[in-house]
């Protein structure tokens, strides 16, 4: 997925910087400990609010072709969590069908009375005031596993560490036998630091004297007593039951005390056997784990266990010094390092990086004689030979308790170490490659087995659960690649060839050209001989290359050096965009360098969107490493997409032809979030680093033709503004109206990037949001209302398909679905696998991630899970730039690469100001308080108040 690694670091960098909310800087810092170097603030924010000139882009111009009267919309619920599922669809018909291994395994629940109790652990120290350590589900595992502790020495002074129980690490125990507790039906007891380990008391003490953990358990009030067997009572639109949340924990318990890392709140478990650091680095194998109460062989509903093979890295719990990072190259470390948790090995402080200085830490004074350098010295008793003198200080931006302000901090890296359980993110290179599906098939059940859930499990068993050994098969159909069109050539998909099909060519099909070949004005090769390159002679072979290909029309190719024009090559290519800026007639701007990673992209993306120019990126290290005709033919595709031509269409099966292709008058909307730096902003903390929401949609005359957009906004996790959605509604509407003359007679919503506990949210916040603007056009120009559909198609999740032939464990095939046994027992669920994976000399190199498909909302457009199927099918088949099936429906691939593309001009954006010394635009929030506007920033950079408005541009 396009932007699957951005999400990945924002998750990884969200939680990070949860942990520091939770308070455990507060309060620890003074003045003796580390050095202010510079102050910031922390203004109240407020929600996005679109301006009036945002909100005039909304307006159409095109006049209603029928006086229809208008019906009413449906209903704009916004009851949280009250949502009801739209009547179960037909199921699959049985073509074609194949024995699918799925990865979930049956698990057998016998009625045990469980118990249910609330803990919180405080620290009282002498004169001051109480406060609870808080262990938030997977924002900080080692808070978890202190808690953890604190507890266990707590129950053993009790007499109630041999019951069987778990604990979550945070707020809840769950016990088999109920707690006999010393005084009326509660604990209330004290641990003396003496009775905790060392790392823990050195933590939050700072003598043997200072304070003691408090440690409170008490039934919970609202549910004291569970039924293991009441599993099966959960309903789709309540939230994950408590008896889910207690078989959920148990599930690691055997696990972690055996020595397994728990990681995601306890979802995922690795095995720290063996693991050697190699720079600082662990890599870990591990199993995530997850309850699901799925249909089972009756549709009467069967409690399932999804397993599934892990392997990742994490950060050595060692010095910070030991990383792989250029301490010489201040921007590249900085952006390894930022957000991840260190803490002082002079004082115990943990905090999270922000930054780093400009200078070394040896040149960082303060006040009349303060240094770091010699506050380090008399701390550690080192000499000064001791500090590596080119090395930048760590900094910190952390809240002073006496000072009631949040100050920058910086420290000496030698001071620091890493503290445990971290994971890397995409940012700190590539991670592990995938497995092969027969190895991650034999890795699941091995670690399955090493993590006791595939094995003899007591705890488990103690709480009436037993997980049988085998995966469960389940019957699967295929179904028939759609027919992809050129003018003058039809063909299909080959499924047994990485689903790919033959681009139409003079030995197959005699002038066979893109189905609307774009004519193209000028390209103009640009690079800059400043810059070190391989591939000189390939500038030569690419002009010559790119000339009438599948029909395109290129009128002139030139080619210039840019190293005159500026003193950086950044500088020069500026310059020539402003000069083609102003040009009546603009080329196609084909920009060559050597390495994809450059940091030119998120520049020339700026570039292209400020000068209105299209831009093409191509490296030697990558799309140039041989130019061959694929290559070539790659580079073509995409001119002619962003030329405004369209290179070939899908012909739907005939179920589907109303919502799909020349005959249909359906708009399909996907829209998804990208966050630009991963933070979650407190309430009143200033946002420099929006969430970036990306929208496509079939908005041309051509239904196969998906265009898009951005906006930002306040980070909000996954939910979008309501405001953003309304208006984003309004504006493909419009535009949707404006290129086929007439307005929709369905709407199709589907949303990427939320998980089965935000689907009420969808319903409730989301949904009505975009009903509303899709209201306000429908009622001014009195047309009958259309009928909708919510369907959230996702990949981040956690069933795999397989297939078994000559005992050999492989990938089910492409176009693969499935909607029954294993899937949900309530709703409107399936599993769709749409793409194949890279083969070489015919071996599967990775393993195959399908959709999990969720319809939310249906108004009687579909009858049939056939009718969803067929309709990714040939969604996953529309995407222009490619020859192959892809992975995703091609508006939920475009909504992720525009908010892909969002962030990424955000960051070049923003220092371009700063370059240029011009303030990014705010808003007054507040009594002398500003925050960024988003509305003005949006307005600025996206592609609506642009010429690329209706082309496909990212």
């Amino acid at each position: 997925m396009p932007s699957k690694s951005n999400k990945k670091k924002a998750a990884a960098e969200r939680s990070a910087k949860l942990a520091a909310e939770s308070g455990n800087v507060t309060g620890q810092t003074s003045n003796n400990d580390v050095q202010a170097i510079e102050e910031t603030t922390a203004p109240v924010t407020t929600p996005t609010v679109p301006t009036a000139e945002m909100s005039s882009l909304s307006v159409s111009s095109t006049p209603a072709k029928t006086s229809q009267v208008a019906s009413p919309l449906p209903k704009e619920e916004k009851n949280v969590g009250s949502y009801q599922p739209p009547a179960p669809l037909k199921p699959l018909q049985a073509n074609q069908p194949i024995k699918i291994i799925s990865n979930s395994y049956k698990m057998d629940v016998k009625q045990v009375k469980c118990y249910r109790y609330d803990v919180k652990i405080s620290i009282e120290k002498e004169g001051k005031d109480p406060y609870v350590l808080s262990g938030s589900e997977g924002s900080n595992r080692q808070r978890q596993a202190e808690l953890t502790e604190i507890l266990s020495v707590a129950l053993r002074e009790e007499g109630l560490d041999k019951i069987v129980k778990v604990y979550d690490g945070a707020t809840t125990l769950y016990s088999t036998t109920r707690f006999n507790f010393k005084q009326h039906g509660s604990m209330n007891t004290t641990v003396d630091q003496s009775k905790v380990s060392e790392s823990l008391r050195n933590r939050h003490f700072r003598s043997q004297t200072d304070g003691k953990f408090s440690v409170s358990v008490e039934p919970n009030q609202a549910q004291p007593e569970l039924l293991t067997s009441d599993l099966l009572n959960t309903s789709l639109v309540s939230e994950l039951s408590s008896v889910a949340q207690m078989l959920h924990i148990a599930l690691g318990e055997k696990a972690k005390a055996a020595g397994f890392l728990m990681t995601e709140g306890g979802s995922e478990m690795f095995d720290r056997t063996d693991v050697q650091p190699s720079h600082g680095i662990e890599v870990m194998d591990g199993i995530g784990a997850g309850v699901k109460v799925a249909k089972g062989d009756d549709g009467k509903g069967a409690a399932h266990v999804i397993l599934d093979y892990k392997k990742k890295r994490f950060f050595a719990n060692g010095p910070l010094a030991a990383l792989p990072v250029n301490w010489r190259k201040l921007s590249d470390a900085k952006a390894y390092l930022k957000g991840l948790r260190v803490k002082n090995i002079y004082t115990n402080q943990s905090f999270i990086i922000d930054g780093l200085s400009q200078i070394p830490m040896v040149l960082i004074k303060y006040g009349k004689d303060g240094s770091i350098l010699k506050d380090a010295k008399e701390r550690s008793n080192l000499p000064e030979s001791h500090f590596n003198s080119t090395w930048p200080a760590i900094q910190a931006n952390i809240y002073n308790k006496a000072e009631k302000r949040r100050i920058t901090y910086s420290f000496p890296i030698e001071f620091l170490v890493v503290a445990p359980n971290q994971k890397l993110t995409p940012k700190h290179g590539d991670p592990p490659k995938c497995d092969k599906p027969d190895i991650r098939f034999d890795k699941t059940k091995e670690l399955g087995e090493k993590a006791y859930l595939l094995k003899r499990n007591d705890t488990l068993t103690s709480f009436g659960v037993t997980i049988r050994p085998e995966p469960i098969e389940v019957e699967g159909f295929t179904v028939q690649a759609p027919k992809i069109q050129y003018k003058g050539f039809t063909t299909a998909a080959d499924i047994f060839n990485q689903a790919s099909w033959k681009l139409p060519n003079n030995r197959i099909a005699v002038g066979a050209t893109f189905i609307e070949p774009a004519t193209i004005y000028k390209i103009l090769i640009l690079f800059n001989s400043f810059e070190r390159y391989d591939g000189q002679k390939i500038i030569g072979e690419l002009k010559n290359s790119l000339a009438h290909q599948l029909g395109i029309t290129i009128n002139n190719i030139m080619v210039e050096d840019l190293r005159p024009l500026g003193r950086s090559v950044e500088e020069s290519f500026i310059n020539k965009m402003n000069a083609l800026k102003t040009l009546p007639d603009k080329p196609i701007v084909v920009y060559l360098n050597q390495s994809s990673d450059s940091k030119m992209h998120g520049v020339l993306k700026l570039q292209e969107r400020l000068c209105q120019v299209t831009t093409q990126h191509l490296a030697f290290d990558k799309s140039l490493k041989k130019l061959g005709f694929s290559t070539i033919t790659n580079i073509m595709l995409k001119l002619n997409l962003k030329a405004g031509g369209l290179n070939h269409k899908v012909l739907p099966h005939p179920s589907i032809a109303h919502l799909w292709g020349d005959k249909s008058n359906t708009l399909i909307i996907s829209y998804d979030v990208c966050f630009s730096a991963g933070k979650v902003y407190k309430k009143g903390e200033i946002c420099e680093e929006p969430s970036c929401v990306g929208f496509a949609y079939n908005g041309t005359k051509t239904p196969d033709a998906v265009i898009g957009d951005f906006h930002y906004q306040l980070p909000r996790k996954e939910q979008v503004d309501a405001d953003v959605l309304t208006l984003r509604a309004k504006i493909m509407l419009n535009q949707y109206a404006s290129s086929r003359k007439k307005l929709p007679e369905h709407i199709i919503i589907m949303r990427d990037g939320v998980s089965e506990d935000q689907h009420a949210m969808v319903m409730s916040e989301e949904f009505p949001a975009i009903l509303s603007g899709i209201k306000e056009v429908f009622v001014a120009k009195n047309q009958k209302k259309p009928r909708f559909a919510v369907i959230i198609v996702k990949k981040r999740h956690a069933n795999r398909l397989y297939t078994k032939k000559n005992g050999v464990i492989s990938n089910a095939p492409p176009l693969t679905a499935i909607d029954r046994k294993i899937l949900r027992r309530d709703g409107n669920e399936l599993i769709f696998l749409s793409h194949g994976v890279i083969e070489i000399r015919g071996e599967q190199k990775g393993t195959a991630q399908p959709l999990l498909v969720n319809m939310l909302y249906n108004d009687d457009i579909f009858k049939t899970n056939d009718e969803i199927v067929q309709l990714l099918a040939a969604m996953c088949c529309a995407h222009q730039s490619s020859n192959r099936i892809i992975s995703l429906p091609e508006t939920i691939y475009a909504a992720d690469e525009y908010a892909k593309r969002g962030a990424n001009m955000f960051q070049a954006y923003k220092q371009k100001c700063l370059q240029e010394n011009v303030p990014i635009p705010t808003v007054s929030v507040g009594e002398n308080e500003t925050q960024l506007n988003f509305m003005e920033i949006t307005k600025q950079l996206c592609y609506d108040t642009s010429c690329f408005k209706a082309k496909r541009i990212a």
